[in-house]
């Protein structure tokens, strides 16, 4: 399984670290990958972080 975090959209819609925790802590529960441009995931286990 592979959660995408779009650009962002989630955070442009709700509150930001709310919503990355919220997003990470999904990825790790369902044991997925997140594929993110979200600098606040770089360097986290199990992110792939793309450079914009």
């Amino acid at each position: 399984m592979i959660l995408l975090d779009s650009y962002g959209w989630i955070e442009y819609f709700a509150a930001g670290e709310l919503v990355d925790a919220i997003v990470y802590a999904t990825a790790k529960t369902e044991r997925a990958k997140l594929v993110t441009s979200d600098e606040h995931f770089k360097g986290f286990e199990s992110v792939e972080f793309i450079e914009e």
